[in-house]
């Protein structure tokens, strides 16, 4: 479940209570491992416990990860700026040399047309990272980068294995 970013900026939603199992990629381990001390916080255990019923199987983190107290696995549950979608970003780029060049370098950098459309096009969720790299590759141009992407939200970053 997505929040709007201004609702994240107010303080409102800091914890959301259940995340939607399309936003966890498949290849994400989730843990089950409710003796954890650190289940509350942990995004593994989090994505756990938001599983419906209809799923039976999913990538699992073994509770042997855990060794004095401290897990390998753990990735702290909280919110970042994630962003959707820069066909925005395509309008305030008058070269067309300029555009092509940088659709061409977004290809490489998401791997091939299909990622590069379904990140465009908001498929996909731009991470923090990936903010990033689009606002300095735009600045290589003469850019800002300032709201090239089309819409901004609040999630969780499953991006970090």
């Amino acid at each position: 479940m997505y929040v709007a970013a201004n609702e994240c900026r107010k303080g409102k939603n800091k914890e959301l209570k259940m995340i939607d199992v399309k936003e966890i990629p498949a290849w994400w381990a989730i843990c089950q491992n409710r003796e954890c001390k650190r289940a509350d916080e942990c995004l593994r255990y989090k994505a756990f416990r938001s599983m419906p019923k209809e799923v039976e199987s999913w990538k699992c983190i073994l509770p042997k990860v855990e060794e004095d107290g401290t897990c390998r696995q753990y990735r702290k549950a909280e919110q970042t700026m994630l962003a959707r979608g820069f066909k925005k970003m395509y309008a305030s780029i008058t070269s067309r040399d300029a555009r092509h060049d940088i659709r061409m370098a977004l290809t490489d950098y998401f791997g091939s047309k299909g990622s590069y459309y379904r990140y465009r096009d908001g498929e996909r969720i731009l991470n923090a990272e990936q903010q990033q790299w689009i606002i300095k590759l735009l600045s290589r141009y003469g850019m800002d980068g300032e709201g090239c992407f089309d819409e901004y939200l609040a999630g969780y970053d499953f991006s970090k294995v």
